[in-house]
Formats: C-alpha cells, sequence, structure tokens
C-alpha cells in the first residue's frame, strides 16, 4: 500500500529526488575539474546502485510512493515523475517497459485529477518535465553534413502528448497570482517552491 513503508526510506527518496531534479533540470553547473578514470568508475557505480534501488521502490501500477504530508499522500504524480527523471538521467531508455508503464500511470492519474478539479502544482510542473524528456528526439548523428528540411511542427510531440502539455500549461498559467507566484491550494500566500515547479514545468511545455 503506498505510503505504508518507513518513514526513513521516504527521506531517502525526496533527498534523491532533490538532488537529481536540481541536475536533470539545469539548475546545478559543475564547475570543478573532471575526475580521473578511478573517481569517475566509483561515480558510476554509484548512479548505477542509485538507479536499481529507484527501479526496486517502482509499485506493480507503475507509480512510486507518495510523500507523506500531515500524515495524508500527496504529490504522487510528482514524486513519479522525479523518480522517472531521475531515471532518464542515470541514463535509462525511454522504450523501457518501466517507463512506459510509469508514464502511462502518470498521465491516468493526471486525468483523474483533472476530472476532479484537483491539479496541484507540484505535480503538474514534474508532469510536464517528465512528459518531454519521455519524448524528446535522439539527437543527430554526428557529422551529418546535410541540412534538413524544417518539420511543421518543431514540438515533435505526439498529438495526445501536444495536447495534453498546452492542458497542463495552460492550467498552471491560470493559477498564477497576480504577483507573479504561484501557492499551494489551501494555504493562499504565494510559495517559492511551488513558483520553481511551475516555471520548469512551463519551460519544459
Amino acid at each position: 500500500m503506498p505510503g505504508s513503508r518507513p518513514f526513513a526510506r521516504m527521506r531517502r527518496v525526496a533527498v534523491t529526488l532533490v538532488l537529481v531534479a536540481a541536475t536533470s533540470a539545469g539548475g546545478v553547473r559543475l564547475v570543478a575539474a573532471a575526475p580521473d578514470a578511478e573517481a569517475q568508475k566509483k561515480i558510476n557505480a554509484a548512479i548505477e546502485r542509485g538507479a536499481a534501488w529507484l527501479v526496486a521502490q517502482r509499485d506493480a501500477d507503475g507509480l512510486f510512493d507518495s510523500l507523506i504530508v500531515k500524515d495524508r499522500e500527496a504529490y504522487r504524480i510528482g514524486v513519479s515523475c522525479l523518480c522517472g527523471l531521475a531515471l532518464l538521467a542515470s541514463g535509462e531508455s525511454r522504450k523501457d517497459p518501466g517507463m512506459l508503464k510509469t508514464l502511462e500511470a502518470v498521465r491516468r492519474a493526471d486525468l483523474k485529477l483533472a476530472g476532479n478539479r484537483d491539479r496541484r502544482t507540484y505535480d503538474a510542473g514534474a508532469l510536464l518535465m517528465f512528459l518531454t524528456e519521455m519524448y524528446r528526439p535522439d539527437p543527430k548523428p554526428a557529422g551529418d553534413r546535410y541540412a534538413k528540411a524544417k518539420v511543421k511542427d518543431p514540438c515533435g510531440l505526439p498529438k495526445d502528448v501536444q495536447t495534453l502539455v498546452q492542458e497542463l500549461a495552460t492550467w498552471l498559467v491560470s493559477v498564477q497570482l497576480s504577483e507573479g507566484w504561484w501557492r499551494y491550494p489551501a494555504y493562499p500566500p504565494g510559495d517559492l517552491s511551488n513558483a520553481q515547479y511551475a516555471l520548469l514545468g512551463l519551460r519544459a511545455a
């Protein structure tokens, strides 16, 4: 049952997600010298262990555990999307069956929230980042000398995904406060963390 595992595990998930989300969103620039071969080997091994641990936390429905806020489960879509982003950053294939299962699960979960008019800024922002990463085109082969004709749709997303991205972005804009912030649904003051996730989601869109 989601949320029934020990709190220590949830704290490890939260710490892992904060670190990976910061790096995958481009918010951290490394300025130190590149690690030597031995250090890089240790880094790669740590990433592989972390990715394997995350995969093991995925529930049968494709989602990851919710955060527990005031003894209630919350932000399961957002947590699942951040776990997905972490796995993509670790090198997991976008075509991996587990990743595709998570993708479909978060889409279904968002559809339910949208139907109940119960979306949350954190969930919407993280979902936008995850959707656009899952459908990011593969890089062009190096050394291709010939220019390609411009595609009519530079977005490159399947139509149903493009529609969802537009819907999520429109929703985020609609709940922005007049002074520019985003907030928790039940707490009127603007909140920096909510604003950050809204802007990261809009940037991805």
